[in-house]
């Protein structure tokens, strides 16, 4: 959302072409990305938005220190976004550690030979 936010400052073309690119990947995370979390599979669908929004902000040319600035904050606010998004996806990859998975089986194994 700040992104979005932050693209009020831009000119036009350069405000539009942000908002749309912002849409297309809200509109495929929402649609794609969390459906597949949510079956616990991992999509990376957004990955193609979003590199057209950093291409976007990355190829503005700053014309005074007022437009420095906003981009400044545009390239803050987009690393942002791409680091909340890394987050999300490591965490919907993440699986209990082979380590894990051996200690409970041996432990169990170990605790029903005790057992009997």
């Amino acid at each position: 959302m700040d992104l979005i936010e932050a693209a009020d400052g831009l000119a036009e073309p350069a405000k539009a072409n942000l908002l749309d690119g912002m849409k297309r990947y809200t509109r495929v995370v929402i649609g794609t990305e969390w459906p597949a979390q949510a079956e616990g599979h991992v999509a990376r669908a957004g990955d193609r938005f979003l590199e057209d929004v950093q291409r976007l902000v990355v190829a503005l040319m700053p014309a005074s220190q007022a437009d420095t600035n906003l981009h400044a904050l545009l390239l803050e606010t987009l690393t942002r976004l791409r680091d909340a998004r890394q987050e999300r996806l490591l965490t919907a990859e993440t699986t209990i550690p082979a380590i894990v998975w051996f200690v409970v089986i041996i432990g169990g194994a170990f605790g029903s030979f005790l057992g009997a």
